[in-house]
């Protein structure tokens, strides 16, 4: 019988989005990718990265989540607003459904099974959705007096502050007034079912959230692994916590 290596270390699933091949002589296929900041955030927090390409069947999206003992929802395109019962807007980007309905069921997989998720960016917007919310299509044009949430500067780059709650698994490490980095168009509307807000931006954009019941559900609106590839202890911080939770959960 052949042996299973263990490590004993955390297996942090990265969700993976999906995009064809624009160029060469696969041109038009499919690829899946994780940036590999999402990666050295798991190594510096002492967990194991495993990409987890698209599936389409939610028992696939159960098998792989049960090799976890996390799961990192990467950053992406837009998400599709049928899916939130709403109708798309002048603003609103590309978006895929196909890799829309990856993203719900690997959320629902991981809750089943108890398995704590970490949501970045496009992740925050698909949590959110999953639990029943809605999402403001573009900000610049939906938002008064909104600051800048798209920044044109280097990823590791913090661009506005946000205010964070004491009482939140952010709050824990992070202070309560912090800066981030920013790439986005679209947020956090109507809160999903079972979540609290953890996290502000001056112009009341939604930085953060965290379920209420249940495995852990953490969300953040920036992009932390570009963070910590940049050396920012907090970023790196945050990853270290999140795959020390999920040690503890399984």
């Amino acid at each position: 019988m052949e042996t299973v290596f263990k490590t004993g270390r955390p297996v942090i699933g990265i969700v993976e989005p999906w995009a064809p091949i624009e160029n060469g002589c696969f041109m038009g296929a499919y690829r899946t990718y994780a940036n590999y900041p999402y990666v050295q955030g798991i190594l510096k927090g002492n967990g194991i990265p495993l990409g987890l390409p698209l599936v389409e069947s939610e028992e696939d999206c159960m098998a792989q989540a049960s090799v976890c003992d996390g799961i990192i929802l990467s950053g992406g395109a837009d998400i599709d607003v049928h899916l939130y019962g709403e109708e798309p807007r002048t603003k609103q980007g590309h978006f895929d459904r196909k890799l829309d309905l990856y993203y719900i069921h690997m959320i629902k997989a991981a809750r089943s099974l108890g398995i704590p998720i970490l949501g970045i960016c496009r992740g925050i917007q698909a949590v959110n959705v999953a639990f029943g919310g809605t999402l403001i299509q573009d900000i610049p044009s939906e938002v008064k007096n909104a600051v800048l949430h798209d920044q044109d500067a280097p990823p590791s780059n913090p661009c506005h502050f946000i205010d964070i709650e004491a009482d939140s698994f952010l709050g824990g490490f992070m202070p309560q007034r912090t800066e981030v980095n920013s790439f986005h168009h679209q947020a956090v509307a109507k809160l999903g079912t079972g979540l609290r807000v953890t996290a502000k931006s001056c112009d009341g954009i939604i930085e953060a959230l965290e379920n209420t019941d249940g495995s852990p559900v953490i969300a953040v609106q920036w992009h932390p692994e570009m963070m910590q590839a940049g050396g920012d202890p907090l970023s790196e911080e945050l990853f270290r916590r999140f795959v020390n939770l999920c040690e503890t959960a399984r």
